[in-house]
């Protein structure tokens, strides 16, 4: 694993930023790679009752891209104990929240985005990922931003929106990783397998091989990959 070097930055709620910078296709040198985002956000939150207090959340990007060039993000945020998350599907254009999202490459930069106006609320939320010319390793930097000149909002844990006063962005990480991240299990167990079998379906790298061994008709086909084999009809390598 190749951990970036440690940056601290501190954002202070201004003007919304929106680059335009065209989207590319993800760098060969990342293919069938794991990169993995993290940072903490001290914020100044109001309640509705006017009350304002501090909060910190830990957050957390977990990239794959496949051997296709496409980007399976699993994200999280946690606070107090508790965490908020899980895999998001790479056509989606909002979280399971209703906030925007956006994962692209932009040139030897990936971007991760966030627009908190789905939620309920306001405001943006801009990652970016900067790969050296080896994409050995990589730096990050965090930026949020209100939208329109006003108060950025977001929505909590417990559903509730809030404003946002301030924001500090401390402990921010990069790390890149061979492979899928998301397939560590063992594939001996049929769990794993699942696992394994569904990533590459969905990324388009369902091999004949895999195919054969799970899905033929003439192979004895375990009861834990039924639903997969309906659903994946036919291989798709």
């Amino acid at each position: 694993m190749c951990l970036a070097r440690a940056a601290v930055s501190v954002v202070f709620i201004g003007a919304v930023w929106m680059e335009a910078s065209p989207a590319t296709a993800a760098p060969q040198q990342l293919l069938d790679k794991t990169v993995t985002l993290s940072w903490s956000a001290q914020s100044v939150v109001r309640d509705p009752n006017g009350k304002e207090r501090q909060v910190r959340n830990s957050i957390k990007y977990i990239i794959y891209i496949s051997s296709l060039g496409r980007l399976f993000e699993h994200s999280s945020r946690s606070l107090g104990g508790r965490t908020q998350g899980g895999d998001v599907d790479p056509n989606a254009a909002k979280t399971k929240i209703g906030e925007a999202r956006g994962l692209r490459f932009e040139g030897n930069r990936l971007v991760a985005y966030r627009g908190y106006g789905g939620g309920g609320g306001s405001g943006a939320m801009r990652a970016v990922a900067t790969f050296d010319s080896s994409y050995s390793s990589c730096t990050l930097a965090v930026m949020v931003g209100k939208e329109n000149d006003r108060v950025i909002k977001r929505q909590g844990f417990d559903g509730v929106v809030r404003e946002v006063l301030s924001v500090e962005i401390s402990g921010t990480s990069c790390s890149i990783q061979n492979g899928n991240a998301f397939a560590k299990k063992s594939a001996t167990t049929p769990q794993g397998l699942l696992e394994k079998l569904t990533y590459r379906a969905a990324s388009g790298e369902f091999s004949v091989v895999w195919w054969t061994m799970c899905c033929c008709p003439k192979t004895p086909c375990p009861a834990w990959s039924t639903n997969l084999c309906k659903q994946y009809s036919k291989p798709l390598a």
